[in-house]
């Protein structure tokens, strides 16, 4: 197994903190991190003090940070998952492993891949496969790559539940991308269907219906629920999805859907809802009452972004 003593994180926002706390006394000795939010003066003491907290070194460049770790964290949002890299590539190491867990697509992981080993450093696609908070400290991950298997050590050591899916980079995140396409698309389609059925006053008789026809999926809870992941994660998800458009485009397989469901993550993720302690009718009302209404300009964008 990896004998590892010091690890470092490229981003340090919710997964990473959920991460170290996770690991208590199975943490490495030394934790350091850079955050691109410590660059920007009215988000830097609230990341310095988390740093703090969590007994981590916190750095100002992306370069400190990584240096003499053995391995390498990147946690950052998919559409920075590039810039994170090439912001260190200088850094890297020989014999230093990064660990990408962001949500990219399989041609994207492949380049990011090609830029660590360039430098000599070793590159494995890790693909997480549940909500962290919900699975802590037995987080689900699939992992790709020539060093899978000890990425794999690594991790089941510090309480990860992971599977190694082959020695290919992408293998991971294709499996995480294309049931991104079910998971996040079934959050829209209920969402749309409920605040639909709420404006038009019909919400009990559709939630009737639908639990005969899937009696399983327990509706109305689940609506809350995506309701309330969208609009705490909507925007970090909107950029996840257009992986996933990407990772359909490299396919031939049409995207319309996920257009689709990428228009409703970005609009609820720009809310400002409260969703603590709110009932579905309750947090429907509000997000009717703030929901843009120009659907037909921002699904335009997100197809110019994907260059349809």
């Amino acid at each position: 197994m990896m004998r590892i003593s010091r690890v470092a994180f490229l981003g340090y926002g919710e997964v990473a903190k959920t991460f170290v706390s996770s690991w208590g006394a199975k943490a490495p000795q030394i934790i350091s991190a850079f955050d691109i939010k410590t660059n920007d003066i009215s988000t830097r003491q609230e990341k310095l003090l988390e740093y703090i907290e969590q007994g981590v070194q916190g750095t100002f460049r992306a370069e400190e940070a990584i240096h003499s770790a053995q391995v390498v964290f990147s946690l950052v949002t998919a559409d920075q998952a590039e810039a994170a890299l090439k912001d260190v590539r200088s850094a890297l190491e020989p014999k230093q492993v990064v660990l990408d867990f962001n949500s990219c697509s399989p041609q994207t992981k492949k380049k990011l891949a090609d830029i660590v080993t360039a430098q000599g450093a070793d590159y494995v696609d890790v693909a997480i496969m549940a909500p962290v908070l919900s699975t802590q400290p037995n987080i689900p991950v699939l992992l790709s790559g020539e060093r899978a298997l000890d990425a794999s050590e690594l991790l089941t050591s510090l309480g990860f539940k992971t599977e190694v899916i082959s020695n290919q980079v992408g293998d991971a995140s294709s499996i995480k991308m294309l049931r991104s396409v079910m998971v996040k698309g079934l959050e829209a389609l209920t969402t749309e269907c409920l605040l639909a059925a709420r404006k038009s006053g019909v919400e009990e008789h559709v939630l009737k219906s639908l639990n005969k026809t899937y009696p399983g999926l327990a509706l109305h809870d689940l609506s809350r629920y995506h309701m309330e992941r969208m609009l705490n994660h909507g925007e970090r998800r909107n950029a996840e999805l257009q992986e996933v458009a990407a990772t359909l485009n490299e396919l031939n397989i049409n995207h319309s859907m996920v257009n689709g469901a990428m228009t409703w993550h970005q609009s609820l993720g720009a809310l400002p809802i409260n969703t603590d302690e709110q009932a579905l009718a309750e947090l429907s009302d509000q997000i009717i009452k703030l929901l843009p209404t120009d659907y037909k300009s921002s699904t335009e964008t997100n197809n110019e972004q994907l260059k349809l």
